[in-house]
């Protein structure tokens, strides 16, 4: 067996797994913690309607917070313009600490809304005007979602990974005289596949590899690779072309999920409802 081949299999797994972890960390987390942040500000907004009528007819601030964590699922807390917590979800508010310094409550008093990840979890603030007092609206929930997402996408990804890797040093085993120039096409095709370049006709997913066997396990790689990528561009020109039929209907559309939380409302149904979007 090859001792410079094994050698060049190992360094090469590290550096498809090193790249796959650096591309999961910057780009993948990234995504999933701006899309929780949005998430948690249209919860925040469809919030603050009910927490005027609370105010106008008065109660326990805290039962009102309790009761919407329930069906969101995020920690609610709520704060008048002075930093002093009114009512709280999760902790006693005559106990807790003066907010007004918090990064995103000073933000969502100067311009409305508020946003920052700190201690591993994700705020959201927003102001809510009741006659000539202004209150804040905060929402939080813990990144440990996000890191649930990916694992799930990296688990996969690497025993694919080490699979196909497996695959190749096996038949490199019986061909290591050839196999040398083909293994390098195969390491920079697998790079290039990770990092999304599979692009129909791009000059970089075409391998020039003698060996049938791995000339045809490419292919089917590049074919599977542009399928997903074929699935995903269909997938956003749907997702466009309804959003863009909800948004232009003359009727108020509500939809909820199985716990009766709202997951999207368009633009006549605010407008009936008198529910105002933020600028």
């Amino acid at each position: 067996m090859n001792k410079r081949l094994l050698i060049y299999y190992l360094l090469t797994t590290i550096l498809l797994i090193a790249g796959l972890e650096t591309y999961l960390s910057l780009f993948v987390k990234d995504y999933y913690i701006n899309r929780l942040k949005e998430d948690l500000l249209r919860e925040a907004d469809l919030l603050k309607d009910l927490l005027k009528e609370k105010m106008v007819t008065g109660g326990n601030l805290t039962e009102f917070c309790k009761r919407y964590k329930e069906r969101i699922g995020a920690r609610i807390t709520v704060i008048d313009e002075k930093g002093r917590v009114l009512g709280d979800s999760d902790e006693d508010a005559s106990k807790m600490e003066d907010h007004l310094n918090r990064p995103e409550i000073k933000e969502a008093l100067l311009s409305g809304a508020g946003n920052t990840l700190r201690r591993d979890f994700i705020y959201v603030a927003t102001v809510v005007e009741r006659s000539s007092q202004r209150f804040i609206l905060r929402l939080s929930m813990p990144i440990e979602i996000v890191r649930s997402e990916i694992r799930k996408i990296r688990i996969p990804i690497i025993i694919s990974i080490l699979l196909l890797l497996f695959l190749l040093f096996l038949i490199g085993s019986y061909q290591s005289r050839s196999m040398r120039r083909d293994i390098k096409e195969i390491v920079g095709f697998s790079e290039r596949i990770v990092s999304g370049d599979f692009a129909e006709g791009g000059e970089g997913v075409r391998p020039f590899i003698d060996n049938p066997e791995l000339r045809r396990l490419a292919e089917q790689i590049l074919h599977m690779a542009r399928e997903l990528s074929r699935r995903i561009e269909e997938a956003k020109k749907e997702r466009q072309t309804i959003e863009t039929v909800l948004e232009n209907m003359m009727e108020g559309l509500l939809i909820i999920d199985g716990k009766g939380r709202p997951l999207l409302m368009n633009k006549a149904f605010k407008r009936i409802f008198g529910i105002k979007t933020e600028g």
